[in-house]
């Protein structure tokens, strides 16, 4: 079975749609919908492909279709806990860059979170730069991630706006 592929649909530019992989997938295992609806906002505009699971029981079902991503997984969840479920992932060979997001207190989990293979405990609410700044440091170590441009979506988007502009320029149907 083919892998999905993270890809980003930005805005038509002068009437063109592009479809570009800006960065890696970042796979956000949350149950409160009000806190995944957020962080999937937050990465589409850092210039991640957020892919949301509200289980990291259904996270695990699916893992094998999935392209090589960043996880930001919840430690409170319905079934599996995020700790549990990076374990299994790491069972089942999937050794992908992971953040673990808490409620509790961050002291009562860090040890173990560390000892599981996440790179760092983020504690509810946290900071948004924080976070960012943590997925472009473990983002480049996602197979075949596009890290190239990290969380400079902005910037990409403004080169192909400009390319555009300049290709519309040079076309003989579109020349003055």
């Amino acid at each position: 079975m083919e892998k999905t592929r993270c890809l980003s649909m930005l805005p038509p530019v002068l009437g063109w749609s592009v479809v570009v992989a800006l960065s890696c997938c970042v796979y956000v295992v949350e149950d409160d919908d009000a806190v995944a609806r957020s962080l999937t906002v937050l990465l589409q505009l850092c210039g991640y492909e957020p892919i949301r699971f509200e289980s990291a029981d259904r996270l695990l079902e699916k893992a094998d279709e999935l392209a090589p991503g960043c996880l930001l997984i919840d430690y409170s969840l319905p079934g599996t806990n995020g700790l549990a479920a990076l374990e299994m992932l790491h069972d089942c060979g999937l050794r992908w860059p992971a953040i673990l997001m808490t409620g509790y207190d961050l002291c009562a989990v860090e040890i173990d979170a560390k000892r599981a293979g996440f790179r760092c405990v983020l504690e509810k609410p946290f900071d948004t730069e924080r976070l960012a700044a943590e997925l472009g440091a473990i983002a480049p170590a996602v197979p075949g991630s596009r890290s190239a441009c990290g969380g400079r979506a902005g910037e990409v988007r403004s080169i192909l706006a400009a390319t555009a502009r300049r290709t519309l320029r040079a076309s003989p149907a579109f020349s003055r």
